[in-house]
């Protein structure tokens, strides 16, 4: 159900690079699901992607203060509150955000090392490509040197997929003042003429962490650990050593990396606000809208790994959605939403047609309560996937271990509550059963540990 408490101080004005004009309120609504718009929707997406941001490290859903620039722009968004991941690493999330599908929907798994799982779905629709031949200006900003190998020139030149941005940057782990000095550069290249498509990808606050030191406050007051949280190869060492350590050895490398990932959050959220500032200056906000979202999470040991693409626990799939128009009245939509929602919704905005094999709804639209599926392999772990309905989350790896979790209740998955004799964990079983052989159909040679046995 929708809230309208924002509502008051979006039509009394805001502040921070955020102002809304007088006029946004003077015409008829137009309602698109969970979106009201007051004047004309907007021609141009902004799709800006915040790499590893971690829901419970935003000020709006937990004890952290550091984001206050985000904090703020959510509060004058439409946000989806009760958002998940379909995956748990940024190829698989960007594939279930520009194909309207999950990769299993698509029967494809991205870069999992094994040559029997397909990296592409030939002919499969990928929504920049597909809005550049309905004349959009595309393109594509980015300091994940991930997307760009998935996104590769050679896999176009051959003719297997298209991925459509016709304007390409890439700078691998560049920081976040870097892709907002590029980005703007883009902006600053467009004709004008036609509506554009825009992704933005910030790789902040992934690690290795190197943030600026103003941001590392309370580092000084930390003993040394033999771990340098600048360096990726010393975080894949502390993963592989993280067992050995002793409960104190553990505490105070937790407390580094607390310091470590809010400075990266904190440094994020200032160059943020510049960005949008230099964005405002531009006037390209007035006819935009904007997706502000997080591919992915990270975790910090809470059940015993460390990073993302290793597990489906809620600190790598919960995310932090926020849609921003000028004229879009912000509201909290906590209705259960999928990854697939959000390609749909943008279209339905631009009012462009939608695809007959979208497996998303517009927000606001599908019916509840509603399964959503995390699927995630690679050959040098274990197989992943994740069930949450009504409340309800069960997680399946197919080493045969499962766990369960009521999600109202426990919101953090403190308490494995998992009991095949509970009907409503069997309620679950039946439902994840069914997509674990969807799965198997075109991964035959995988082997689930105890699918239903």
């Amino acid at each position: 159900m929708l809230s309208w408490s924002f509502l008051v101080p979006w039509l009394l004005g805001c502040s921070s690079g955020l102002e809304d004009t007088a006029d946004s309120v003077s015409t008829s609504p137009q309602v698109i699901g969970a979106l009201e718009f007051h004047g004309d929707r907007p021609r141009n997406v902004l799709v800006l992607t915040l790499d590893t941001v971690r829901k419970d490290y935003l000020g709006r859903y937990g004890d952290h203060q550091d984001t206050p620039w985000l904090d703020d722009m959510m509060d004058r968004s439409v946000v989806l509150e009760e958002h998940r991941s379909c995956a748990n690493w940024t190829i698989p999330a960007v594939i279930c955000l520009y194909a309207g599908q999950t990769t299993v929907d698509l029967r494809i798994e991205p870069i999992s090392s094994d040559p029997l799982a397909p990296n592409y779905k030939p002919g499969m629709f990928f929504a920049p490509a597909w809005l550049r031949d309905r004349g959009y200006d595309t393109w594509m900003v980015t300091a994940n040197g991930a997307l760009p190998i998935w996104l590769s020139a050679e896999e176009r030149v051959e003719g297997i997929f298209d991925h459509g941005f016709e304007g390409w940057w890439w700078e691998t782990d560049a920081k976040a003042a870097r892709v907002a000095e590029a980005t703007l550069d883009q902006i600053d290249s467009l004709s004008g003429e036609s509506p554009w498509w825009g992704h933005v990808q910030f790789f902040d606050p992934h690690s290795p962490y190197d943030a600026p030191e103003s941001y590392l406050d309370g580092l000084q007051d930390l003993a040394p650990i033999d771990f340098d949280l600048s360096e990726q190869e010393e975080h894949d060492r502390l993963a592989g050593f993280w067992h050995t350590l002793t409960s104190e050895e553990q505490a105070l490398i937790r407390a580094h990396i607390e310091v470590h990932y809010t400075a990266e959050m904190r440094y994020l959220d200032d160059q943020l606000a510049l960005f949008w500032d230099g964005l405002e200056q531009r006037g390209v906000l007035d006819d935009t809208l904007v997706l502000v979202w997080t591919d992915h999470g990270e975790q910090f040991f809470e059940h015993g790994f460390y990073g993302h693409d290793v597990s489906m626990y809620r600190e790598e799939v919960d995310l932090g959605i926020a849609l921003w128009a000028r004229n879009l009245v912000p509201a909290s939509w906590t209705g259960p939403t999928r990854m697939v929602d959000l390609l749909p919704t943008m279209l339905e905005v631009l009012g462009e047609p939608l695809q007959e094999d979208f497996t998303g709804s517009v927000i606001g639209t599908a019916s509840e309560p509603r399964s959503r599926f995390s699927f995630r392999y690679k050959v040098d772990t274990t197989a992943w996937q994740a069930l949450d309905y009504d409340g309800r989350r069960l997680i399946y790896d197919w080493t045969g271990r499962r766990t369960y979790f009521e999600s109202r209740e426990d919101p953090a998955e403190l308490v494995d509550a998992y009991d095949p004799a509970d009907p409503r964990v069997a309620e679950l079983e039946v439902l994840m059963a069914d997509e674990t052989d969807r799965i198997l159909d075109f991964l035959p040679h995988l082997t689930a540990v105890g699918h239903r046995n």
